[in-house]
């Protein structure tokens, strides 16, 4: 264990890593599913995504944060713009571990609105962690197809979130845990999943 800072960790992602994160989607999904019923009814899949599952599918990416998506299923008649969590990130500590403290650099100061909430990230004992929701369409032969089917428009269509997801590894912490349900690019350029290379 260390609380050394670095902007990225190149150690090895492990099962008891991906537990820890499948731990924060678990605690997530009951806060939602507390002060929201209507839509968290069904929890479909909660999946490790972006350069945290870049990294532990390929290994060379290393680990700057950990952005994990809740996938829940639309319910019926609801609209995924009316989703409430769509577009609002919960931020959590993932704590002392060997994967240490993020380091912030003069890119990450420069920019304005990240540069106010630093602050309290810096104050964290571990690797900051990102909780997304999304709400998709199900599919009939379950939680993988459904995800796939989400991110494959999305790769196809070149915007919207499921674009910038399809562009890495997505990796299932629930319900199939550390299975691999999506391989990205085969390209591996800093940005390339938040759309910077095309």
């Amino acid at each position: 264990m260390t609380d050394e800072r670095s902007e990225r960790s190149f150690l090895p992602l492990t099962d008891e890593h991906l537990s820890r994160l499948a731990r924060f989607a678990q605690t997530d999904h009951m806060e939602f599913r507390r002060a929201h019923p209507e839509f968290a009814a069904d929890l479909l899949a909660c999946c490790l995504v972006q350069g945290g599952a870049r990294h532990y599918v390929c290994g060379d990416r290393g680990v700057k944060d950990f952005d994990v998506y809740l996938f829940y299923g639309l319910p019926p008649g609801r609209s995924s713009e009316k989703f409430p969590w769509n577009r609002y990130t919960r931020r959590r500590d993932f704590g002392v571990s060997e994967l240490g403290r993020q380091l912030y650099g003069a890119a990450d100061w420069a920019d304005l609105q990240l540069a106010k909430k630093i602050p309290v990230w810096e104050e964290f004992s571990g690797r900051r962690v990102d909780l997304m929701s999304r709400a998709i369409a199900a599919h009939e032969d379950g939680p993988r197809f459904a995800v796939e089917d989400w991110l494959d428009k999305g790769a196809r269509r070149r915007s919207g979130s499921s674009w910038h997801l399809s562009r890495a590894p997505v990796v299932s912490l629930y319900p199939d845990f550390d299975e691999i349900w999506w391989t990205g690019t085969d390209l591996d350029e800093a940005g390339i999943e938040k759309g910077v290379y095309k």
